[in-house]
């Protein structure tokens, strides 16, 4: 049940202490890792992802 089984909505913790800039900064640095793991991706011929 992952999450769900603990939190009905799905949401765990408690955003009281949080801030948009960190929120800005943890979403850039996600994005970051996503494009820099994304390049790496090696495709054959026909656009498929080789392993």
């Amino acid at each position: 049940e992952g999450v769900r089984a603990v939190s009905p909505n799905g949401v765990l913790g408690d955003p009281a202490g949080a801030s948009a800039a960190e929120g800005e900064s943890l979403l850039a640095a996600l994005v970051g890792r996503l494009v820099a793991a994304a390049r790496d991706w090696r495709v054959d011929p026909a656009g498929r992802l080789l392993g």
